[in-house]
């Protein structure tokens, strides 16, 4: 007598590949965003969370940061 085998279930994985819009979360979008994520720096800084070659790194950023508020405001003008 002769035994075959024959596979009942046969088991496949199969991939799906899709491609899916996100949005860009690499830069605050609002004023709240902006703020939290100074609070963060703020807070880092005041726990001495940063070395000094974090601070080299920051620093000279400053007043490009500064400058670059005070022609905001500029081109707004005067509050009405």
């Amino acid at each position: 007598m002769e035994v075959v085998d024959r596979p009942v279930e046969v088991l496949r994985t199969v991939v799906e590949e899709r491609v899916v819009r996100v949005a860009d979360q690499s830069a605050p979008r609002s004023a709240r965003e902006w703020l939290y994520l100074l609070d963060k720096l703020d807070w880092a800084l005041q726990t001495n969370r940063m070395n000094h070659d974090d601070l080299d790194l920051i620093e000279p950023k400053l007043p490009r940061l500064y400058s670059a508020l005070q022609a905001r405001r500029t081109r707004l003008g005067p509050r009405t």
